[in-house]
């Protein structure tokens, strides 16, 4: 049974000023007099126990100390508000009736910005028609439920066109709430239920009116793997599901479910801020039979073991940023475990701040054959010849026994082999040397002349990054010129190939910094 608006009963939502809590307990506190209420706060920084107070245990709290006691008549409690009267004053918020006609106003939405409108009555009636809404935000605005009545006007206003609702940061206190605010938006897809704190599923649940959603959004709700189990028959369609900042630190696993692939319509799934540290915590996403889009960004995941088992072979896009992969062996094993993989995003981790930013790039591209985009930048036919050479050029050998050697053998097969590789190449493959020009690079005096075999196709960046590991200047300050005489023009475009540059067998290439 659903509580009332009004209600303060254990579970319901309430605001205590501007902060969204939950009732845990009410009744007594040893050692004090009159009623209290024990609530446990949406931000545990508000929080000053766990519901236990000198050795008696109140009530439970779900995060770690945000738990406290306060008065039932305390002054700053704000109730639930009701839906539709919510929606209204969002979007139908006018100025009084007796305002003269021809200096009538409107306010628009929840800015406050009041603007004269002529022909009033006809934009009030525009607005009045709510159903015709396609998106509907009444976020943060304390909604906590259907109001008495509401149900039946939204029934009697006619078919709702709404497809967006956006319930964040709300009081609403269960998924039994959310579905009678719904059930009339029958053409509802998107349901944003961001910054709540719902009664938890404990078994499985249907709940016909979320059945045509294809995006739900649930960061910030605490709501795991399991629960999202249990509500799987509610949403048989859903196609894109957020579950960050959920506070997660593993995807719970069902010993007796029959389902052998849940969600399978699921394309998207994020579940980025969370605290996930094995990829063993991560086993089921490889019963995703529809994954295409993974957000793993922001947690403390580490180097990925041969033996990770966690990757659908559908998966095209992956975002791994801000973690703490330490090697580029762990881009080898994902090479080999993920290899349709067109999108990936790694910033933020040990090995990639450890290394210049284009050899970043270029690393990554070479080991994925089938990238498109790195790090939300789109890759060329040109670049990623260039970083497959290069890449070779990097690494003559590769051990046999080594994750990375298929990809090595594929490159090489491709390319040639470098002239100093000890691995043998198949019998047709191409010498990587028969590609490269004998240039001499001119470092700034007193240092000597430097022979360098470089590819006509290498970019000048990738140029610069070799040399500044090779004479001990930084790419950034590094100027190249074709000519020694004073006056010569400056190489510039970092992306222009050495043959463009007019670089060719026997070519000379002075370098000198700023």
């Amino acid at each position: 049974m659903v509580a009332p608006l009004h209600s303060l009963s254990i579970n319901s939502r309430i605001l205590v000023g501007t902060d969204r809590c939950t009732i845990r307990y009410r009744g007594s506190v040893l050692g004090t007099s009159g009623e209290w209420m024990g609530v446990e706060w949406d931000d545990p920084s508000r929080g000053k126990h766990n519901g236990e107070k000198e050795g008696v245990r109140y009530f439970d709290c779900r995060l770690a100390n945000s738990g406290s006691f306060i008065r039932p008549s305390s002054p700053k409690i704000v109730l639930r508000k009701p839906f539709l009267a919510t929606l209204k004053d969002r979007y139908v918020a006018t100025t009084a009736e007796n305002t003269p006609l021809e200096h009538e106003s409107v306010i628009l939405g929840r800015s406050g910005i009041e603007v004269e409108a002529p022909n009033l009555a006809k934009v009030r009636k525009r607005l009045a028609k709510l159903r015709e809404l396609r998106e509907i935000g009444v976020d943060d605005e304390g909604v906590g439920g259907m109001g008495e009545g509401e149900g039946e006007e939204m029934k009697q206003m006619g078919e709702w066109k709404t497809r967006g609702l956006n319930l964040s940061s709300s009081l609403i206190p269960s998924w039994e709430v959310v579905a009678l605010i719904v059930q009339h938006l029958e053409k509802l897809d998107s349901l944003i239920l961001t910054s709540n704190r719902f009664s938890p599923l404990k078994i499985p649940t249907l709940l016909p009116f979320l059945k045509n959603l294809s995006h739900l959004s649930l960061n910030d709700t605490l709501i795991g793997w399991k629960e999202m189990l249990l509500l799987e028959p509610s949403i048989p369609n859903l196609s894109s599901l957020e579950l960050s900042s959920n506070h997660l630190t593993s995807l719970y696993i069902d010993p007796v479910s029959t389902a052998s692939s849940p969600f399978p319509k699921l394309v998207d799934l994020r579940l980025d801020f969370n605290s996930f540290g094995s990829w063993d915590q991560l086993l089921p996403l490889a019963t995703l039979s529809s994954l295409r889009t993974l957000s793993l960004s922001y947690n403390s995941l580490p180097a990925l073991p041969p033996s990770i088992a966690c990757f659908p072979p559908t998966l095209e896009t992956l975002h791994l940023a801000n973690n703490r992969i330490p090697n580029w062996e762990s881009m080898d094993v994902l090479a080999e475990k993920a290899t349709g993989l067109i999108g990936l995003t790694v910033r933020g981790n040990g090995f990639v701040d450890a290394t210049p930013r284009a050899l970043v790039r270029l690393g990554l591209i070479a080991r994925f054959g089938e990238l498109k985009v790195v790090e939300g930048s789109e890759v060329t036919s040109s670049e990623r010849k260039d970083s497959e050479i290069y890449f070779l050029s990097l690494n003559p050998d590769f051990p046999v026994d080594k994750i990375g050697r298929k990809r090595w053998d594929v490159l090489v097969e491709k390319h040639g082999a470098p002239t100093n590789s000890k691995s043998q190449p198949s019998s047709n493959a191409p010498v990587l040397s028969d590609k490269l020009l004998n240039v001499t690079i001119h470092p700034p005096p007193p240092a000597s002349p430097l022979p360098l075999r470089l590819l006509p196709t290498m970019p000048l960046r990738t140029l610069k990054l070799k040399l500044q590991k090779t004479i001990g200047i930084k790419a950034a300050s590094m100027r190249l010129f074709g000519k020694e005489a004073e006056g010569a023009t400056e190489w510039e475009g970092d992306r222009r190939e050495l043959s463009d540059l007019g670089v060719e067998e026997g070519g000379e290439i002075w370098v000198r910094s700023d």
